[in-house]
Parts: structure tokens; C-alpha cells; sequence
């Protein structure tokens, strides 16, 4: 099993970056819950 290192600080910027992956995830998730709301 393979562990991928899912977030990558930017040290210039300070920003956070995701894996688009996990974003992609994340994003479904979120589509979920909101449509479960409604």
C-alpha cells in the first residue's frame, strides 16, 4: 500500500495545495451533503 502525501504547504505563498484527488473526493462529499439538504 502506497501513502501519498495528500497536502503540500507552499513555503513562499504559505498556501496549502491538495492533491486533486482528494479534492475531487472532497468535492462529491460536499455535493452530497448539500443536495441531502435540500
Amino acid at each position: 500500500m502506497q501513502l501519498v502525501k495528500k497536502y503540500i504547504t507552499d513555503e513562499h505563498s504559505g498556501r496549502i495545495l491538495v492533491d486533486a484527488a482528494l479534492a475531487e473526493e472532497e468535492r462529491e462529499k460536499m455535493n452530497d451533503l448539500f443536495n441531502s439538504i435540500k
